[in-house]
């Protein structure tokens, strides 16, 4: 961990020395030789590194470096596109030099006119992604900024996926993975001209869990990007809208698809998955206070109906309700085998009906404001080829 440490701290003296001299200041030329030594002496310990920047969190092979905590080079590389950096190979020094120029103009705004990365055979940079079930991956290159939109709007679905199957087979909560996707989801509607929401109708997942916890996610995120709210809430936000509907993983999915009326016992384990969703996040981890309140409480209304019942009743969280605006938002828009999905004026006639009794009035308003002044923002994509068109052209 500690030549980590030190190849990270060399990083940031040569980013900062890149901002201050000349290309050809002697300086520059000395502390790219000393954090070359560096990368020297992490590769030869630890073969293929891996950082992972995640606002302000640095993970290095997938464990967090504590001692970069608040490292302020993590929220500023991750936020013009460099949330993660993997090193293969043995790197050469004119590489690490070119490697350290691209990052100073992407820093800076600019555009980094290359090979395609064929200087750059030992270093792997970009947006957090998912290639394959567990393993995190990067999407290459510079100014790359519809790969990236593809990469967070997509290829996390199969990550989410993973995670609601591993559950689904009675295996543990991998928060690492449900943590890394709402981060991504965060950063990729952000990352083109103008910001983006979209509404995912990917046929290749499940409708009933994985593309509709993408889609609460995903809108949650932006009412609390529309409200204001600070990064840090609007990333709760994400992981709430991943995990709301955790419960569902426990009930068949004959009964979810189910295109009859339920029957009383079918509707009873409906009925259940807020009490189960909420457990299965605290057995995961106790400090998931909020997202498994959210859980517990999505299905509630705001005139304290609704269900799970309480034994006292209480108001519930905001968030809780924040979260139940897109929860509904997409179940309506989404087709159903009992129903063809409503128009986007037919939900708004919903959501009217419902405020102040089932929808806090307040958020209820902000949320149909949102989808009024944000609906060009908005995007429906039901086939990948045309989703990854559509995002690589913005």
């Amino acid at each position: 961990m500690i030549e980590a440490e030190r190849f990270l701290t060399s990083l940031a003296q040569a980013l900062s020395t890149a901002s201050l001299y000349e290309e050809d200041h002697p300086l520059r030329g000395k502390v790219l030789d000393q954090g070359f030594l560096r990368l020297q002496d992490l590769c030869d310990r630890s073969g293929e590194p891996v950082f992972t920047f995640m606002e302000d969190d640095v993970l290095f092979d997938g464990a967090p470096v504590r001692s970069l905590r608040s490292w302020m080079w993590a929220e500023r590389l991750a936020r013009v596109g460099v949330q993660r950096i993997e090193i293969v190979g043995s790197p050469e020094p004119d590489e690490y030099a070119e490697f350290v120029g691209i990052l100073c103009q992407r820093l800076r705004g600019e555009e980094h006119e290359s090979d395609d990365g064929a200087r750059l055979r030992s270093f792997r940079y970009g947006a957090v992604g998912i290639a394959s079930a567990a393993e995190p991956s990067v999407h290459h290159g510079a100014g790359e900024q519809g790969s990236r939109a593809v990469a967070g709007f997509l290829d996390e679905a199969s990550a989410l996926d993973w995670v609601l199957d591993e559950v689904r087979s009675g295996r543990e909560l991998q928060m690492l993975e449900v943590d890394l996707v709402a981060r991504a989801l965060g950063a990729a509607m952000r990352s083109g001209v103008d910001f983006l929401i979209p509404v995912l109708r990917l046929e290749e997942f499940d409708a009933f869990t994985t593309v509709h916890s993408m889609n609460v996610a995903i809108l949650s995120m932006a009412f609390g990007e529309f409200l204001g709210l600070d990064r840090k809430q609007i990333h709760q936000l994400g992981v709430a809208g991943i995990l709301h509907d955790l419960g569902k993983t426990r009930i068949p999915h004959a009964v979810l698809e189910k295109e009859s009326d339920f029957t009383d016992e079918e509707w009873t384990q409906v009925r259940s998955h807020p009490e189960i969703g909420a457990r299965l996040i605290l057995q995961s981890d106790e400090r998931l206070e909020i997202p498994a309140v959210v859980a517990y409480e999505h299905h509630m209304t705001y005139d304290g109906g609704g269900y799970p019942s309480p034994a006292r009743p209480r108001p519930c969280h905001p968030l809780s309700h924040l979260v139940q605006l897109a929860d509904v938002y997409d179940t309506l828009a989404a087709p159903r085998p009992y129903r063809a999905a409503l128009r986007r004026d037919q939900i708004v006639a919903v959501l009217t009906k419902g405020t102040g009794s089932a929808f806090d009035p307040h958020l209820a308003h902000g949320f149909k404001r949102m989808i009024a002044e944000w609906e060009t923002k908005m995007q429906v994509f039901d086939e990948r080829d045309a989703a990854e068109a559509s995002l690589a052209a913005t």
